[in-house]
């Protein structure tokens, strides 16, 4: 399952990040990674499938041998094998053989259970957001909307390298910030940041009003669109009519609407057709 789990993350993250590869053309790169991994993985399975093969074959034999063994035992120590002792013996193995055809299976669905509660108790025992990373002020209680002061963060509190130090940042109400920097500068973890998702070592962070982040991708919940845009808020129409027009939606909206009413109109028209024409 280790194995299984290193080859899924990579296999994930190559699906994720394709337009990077075929840009840089790291194709065989990453495919002679992927063949490694499931090299591995390869050798694990058959492992497994040798094991499972080797405890059929025994315990599918071993009502046999054992019949064997104990009637050759008794021949040997001179007990006479006669019918009302071999017929109830015989009866007796034939009870005992489905549960032992049974075991294997019962260890290898234990086994099975085990790793499901060793992965929910390793995950229910991560560590919880830290509740005091951030001070949040109350709306218009000051012209800074965000702060941060001698900020040191780090994913990884047991790590002697923060992600991020010694952060000193400012914006105003009202201002447009653009933070540019090479891949894996910290971007990403400075926005976490100020999420509050990354642990803080040290510093302060100020958070004036309400924040919303857009992500790189996006997430969709199952629903309409205006469930989307509303997010589990409120119906405010004025608001939600601004938001449309700020964002340059209602050219999109009505799009959709025009293609749908279209398609529907195409499909209700070749089924009249065709109920037509099996009339006719």
């Amino acid at each position: 399952m280790e194995s299984k789990d290193q080859r899924m993350k990579v296999m994930c993250e190559i699906l994720r990040n394709m337009r990077i590869l075929k840009l840089q053309g790291w194709e065989m790169k990453f495919l002679s990674k992927i063949m490694e991994l499931r090299k591995t993985e390869t050798g694990w399975l058959k492992k497994f499938l040798y094991t499972n093969a080797m405890s059929s074959f025994l315990f599918w034999s071993a009502p046999t041998f054992v019949s064997v063994v104990t009637f050759g035992a008794c021949f040997l120590m001179g007990i006479p094998l006669e019918s009302g002792k071999i017929l109830p013996a015989l009866a007796t193995f034939r009870i005992l053989q489905e549960p032992i055809y049974n075991l294997p299976d019962t260890i290898s669905m234990m086994v099975q259970t085990k790793v499901s509660l060793d992965r929910i108790a390793s995950f229910l025992r991560l560590h919880d957001l830290q509740s005091d990373v951030i001070e949040r002020l109350p709306r218009g209680s000051s012209d800074t909307a965000i702060e941060i002061i001698d900020g040191n963060f780090s994913w990884d509190l047991s790590s002697l390298n923060p992600t991020l130090k010694d952060i000193n940042l400012k914006v105003q109400h009202g201002m447009r910030v653009a933070v540019c920097g090479t891949v894996g500068s910290g971007k990403s973890s400075l926005l976490s940041c100020i999420l509050g998702e990354v642990p803080k070592i040290s510093g302060t962070v100020k958070l004036c009003g309400t924040k919303a982040y857009v992500a790189q991708s996006p997430w969709i919940q199952s629903g309409t669109i205006e469930e989307n845009i509303l997010f589990g808020k409120e119906m405010e129409r004025e608001k939600y009519e601004r938001i449309l027009e700020v964002c340059s939606f209602r050219k999109d909206l009505y799009s959709s609407a025009i293609i749908f009413t279209v398609k529907h109109i195409f499909f209700l028209v070749c089924h009249v057709h065709k109920v037509m024409n099996i009339r006719i």
